[in-house]
């Protein structure tokens, strides 16, 4: 098989900005993105990652969510395991992921009887994920702490 380059952690740390951002759009809960990180465990060695596109695919596909962020989830991994990379970076990504989903407000709501997902800090990073724009990791913490500086001064 062809290895690509290996991968930069800063590579690695944007694509997981990029997909925390894809599971705000997919409108994700919590323990879906979960168990997403469960499923890198599930197996031992580089195959892991497959596993998790796998996963993240058949997900999209059951429950009819997640449709975006498996694509990105299938490339970055698929991106870590053709440039030789293993778990560890994939845990960079996922986790990544997890804490920028978090950070935009990535939670559950009980709204009559139903779970509705909100990331009500995502705003402009969700129009330039929905219009194809690469979103950074320094962005979305720019972004994050233009909008908790916006929260102090309405206090």
């Amino acid at each position: 098989m062809h290895q690509n380059q290996p991968l930069s952690l800063m590579d690695e740390l944007n694509m997981g900005a990029q997909i925390g951002v894809a599971f705000c759009k997919d409108g994700s809960s919590s323990r879906q993105v979960e168990n997403i990180l469960i499923a890198l465990e599930s197996v031992e060695g580089r195959e892991s990652l497959l596993i998790v596109a796998a996963f993240a695919h058949r997900q999209a596909q059951r429950m009819k969510t997640l449709g975006f962020s498996a694509k990105l989830i299938g490339d970055a991994m698929l991106k870590i395991y053709n440039s030789g990379g293993g778990k560890e970076d994939a845990r960079i990504v996922l986790g990544v992921a997890k804490w920028v989903f978090e950070a935009l407000g990535g939670k559950e709501e009980n709204k009559g009887g139903k779970n509705i997902k909100t990331c009500e800090k995502a705003g402009k990073l969700l129009e330039r994920l929905q219009e194809g724009q690469v979103i950074t990791l320094e962005e979305v913490i720019r972004h994050l702490s233009s909008s908790n500086s916006q929260q102090q001064t309405q206090r």
